[in-house]
């Protein structure tokens, strides 16, 4: 993950970005498992998808909206982005998660991490971070994403 224009500085930023890196951490032992049997493991599957879904609501209600709203980002990119979620769950769900799966994750979050991440620090203004802290996902400090 990258960290060249400070994003990070803020809470929420920062949140996301480790999260990032979790998912990914349970996404690759989850398409390792396929590769090595064919099948997507349950536990790791499970979890994969509830760390999803925490980290997706975020996205999607709070993040995505804001950076539209600044103009930093396209309503049609939006919805974009939102459709590679829904996408990435569907295969969660089948139990078709493997590698390509999981490099078409990893590409979703590097995008975010590079493009969006940056759109947000050099795009949004004080009231933007209040809004984006003052989402529910980001009230609690140091939620887990898996419950």
């Amino acid at each position: 993950m990258c960290d060249h224009c400070s994003c990070r500085q803020h809470r929420a930023i920062a949140e996301l970005s480790t999260e990032h890196e979790q998912i990914l951490e349970v996404a690759w032992a989850l398409s390792e498992r396929h590769r090595e049997t064919g099948v997507s493991d349950g536990p790791l599957q499970e979890q994969l998808g509830q760390m999803l879904a925490v980290h997706v609501e975020a996205e999607e209600v709070a993040l995505y909206p804001l950076l539209v709203e600044t103009g930093g980002l396209q309503p049609e990119h939006s919805d974009a982005l939102e459709q590679e979620h829904t996408d990435l769950a569907s295969a969660l769900i089948s139990g078709k998660f493997d590698r390509r799966m999981y490099f078409e994750l990893a590409s979703h979050i590097e995008e975010e991490e590079l493009e969006l991440f940056p759109l947000a620090m050099f795009g949004f203004d004080d009231e933007d971070w209040a809004v984006l802290e003052a989402t529910p996902r980001f009230l609690a400090p140091d939620t887990p994403l898996v419950h």
